[in-house]
C-alpha cells in the first residue's frame, strides 16, 4: 500500500488517459490492443478504488462536516461550469422551441445535474454518470468507514457486510444504472484495505495473491467478451472483474513506475503523468464536453484526429484546473 499512497497522482494518471482512450473512436489493431481499449472504463473503477482510499484518510482528519464541505470544494467550482455549457450545447442541438413541456425538460436537466440525480433518473441531458456517483459514494463515505472499522475485526459480520453490497447489485442487473451501483463493491474495498494497512498494521492481501487475483479477473473478463459478451451488461461483467483486477494492478503499475524512477531520461514522462492524475478530475469533465456534447456533431473519423483532441482535451483539463484553481484562490474557498 505503500507505492499506491507514494505513486497516487501517477495511478490517476493512467486512468484517466485509460479513459480517454476508451472514449476516442481510435482504429486499433491487435487483439491485445483493442482489449485494452475496450476495457479503458476500467480506469474509472481506478478512480473508486484511489478515492475509497482519499476518503478514508479525509475522514480520519476531518469531521462529517468539514469531509462534504472540502469534497463539495473540490467538486463544484469545476463541475458546475461544465455543467451550465452541458444545458446549452444539449439544448441547442435538441431546440424545440419555447413551451411549457421544454420549461420543465429544462428544469429537470438543471436539477438532475446539480444534485445529482438526473442520471439514476434517466433524466435526459445530463452531464455524466461518473461525477454523481462519486458524490453519492462521498455521501455515503462515512457510513462505509464506519461500518468497516466497527465490523473489520470481526470476519461472520464483515461477511455479512460483503454479502450485503454484492446482493444489492440484483435489482440493477440488466439495467441502465447498473454501472453506478456496480462499483460500490471496489470503493469499499479501498476503503477496507487502507483500513487494514494503516489502523491494523497488516495487508489484508499479500501481493502476490493480488497478482494472481489481477490476472484471474483479466481472464474471465476476456473470456467473457471473447465468449459471452451478452453477460457482460445481463450480469454486470464488464464491471465485476475490476474487483479483482484493480488492486494488483496498481501495484503492478506501482512497481513500473518506481523502475522508471531510476532512469532520469523518462523523469519528464513521469512528472507529466503526475500532473495529469492531479488534474485527472478536470480532464475527465473537459473531454466528456469535448467528445459527447461538441464533437459528436462534427463525426470525427480518422485516428489523427481522434489523437489530437485527445490531446486537446488532456491540456485544456490541466489549463481548466489551473484555472478553477486561481478562481477558488480569489474567492477565499479554497
Amino acid at each position: 500500500m505503500n507505492d499506491i499512497l507514494k505513486y497516487r497522482s501517477h495511478l490517476m494518471g493512467v486512468a484517466i488517459l485509460w479513459v480517454v482512450f476508451f472514449h476516442t473512436q481510435i482504429n486499433v489493431t491487435g487483439k491485445i490492443t483493442e482489449f485494452v481499449w475496450r476495457t479503458g472504463y476500467g480506469g474509472v473503477d481506478i478512480f473508486f478504488f484511489l478515492s475509497g482510499i482519499g476518503v478514508f484518510y479525509s475522514l480520519k482528519k476531518n469531521s462529517i462536516k468539514e469531509f462534504y464541505i472540502r469534497r463539495m470544494k473540490r467538486i463544484m467550482p469545476a463541475y458546475l461550469p461544465v455543467v451550465i455549457l452541458t444545458f446549452i450545447l444539449y439544448n441547442v442541438r435538441h431546440w424545440n422551441g419555447i413551451s411549457f413541456s421544454a420549461f420543465v425538460s429544462w428544469i429537470k436537466q438543471i436539477a438532475g445535474n446539480v444534485f445529482m440525480v438526473g442520471w439514476m433518473n434517466q433524466v435526459e441531458g445530463q452531464f455524466n454518470w461518473y461525477v454523481q456517483a462519486v458524490m453519492w459514494f462521498y455521501l455515503a463515505a462515512p457510513l462505509f468507514v464506519t461500518v468497516i472499522r466497527e465490523l473489520g475485526d470481526d470476519r461472520r459480520k464483515m461477511g455479512v457486510f460483503w454479502s450485503s453490497l454484492l446482493l444489492i447489485q440484483f435489482p440493477f442487473m440488466n439495467t441502465a444504472i447498473h454501472k453506478m451501483p456496480a462499483r460500490i463493491l471496489i470503493f469499499a474495498l479501498g476503503i477496507y484495505m487502507i483500513w487494514q494497512y494503516e489502523e491494523k498494521k497488516k495487508v489484508c492481501v499479500p501481493n502476490g495473491l493480488l497478482y494472481l487475483l489481477t490476472v484471474v479477473g483479466i481472464g474471465i473478463l476476456y473470456f467473457v467478451y471473447a465468449y459471452i459478451p451478452d453477460w457482460l451488461e445481463m450480469y454486470g461483467l464488464y464491471w465485476f472483474p475490476f474487483v479483482l483486477i484493480v488492486p494488483g494492478l496498481c501495484m503492478i503499475l506501482c512497481r513500473g513506475i518506481a523502475v522508471l524512477e531510476r532512469y532520469k531520461i523518462v523523469a519528464w514522462l513521469l512528472k507529466s503523468l503526475e500532473h495529469i492524475g492531479k488534474a485527472s478530475f478536470e480532464i475527465y469533465l473537459i473531454h466528456i464536453l469535448l467528445f459527447d456534447f461538441v464533437l459528436s456533431t462534427i463525426g470525427l473519423k480518422g485516428n489523427t484526429e481522434w489523437i489530437l483532441s485527445a490531446v486537446l482535451a488532456i491540456v485544456a483539463g490541466i489549463l481548466y484546473k489551473r484555472a478553477v484553481s486561481v478562481l477558488i484562490k480569489q474567492m477565499k474557498l479554497a
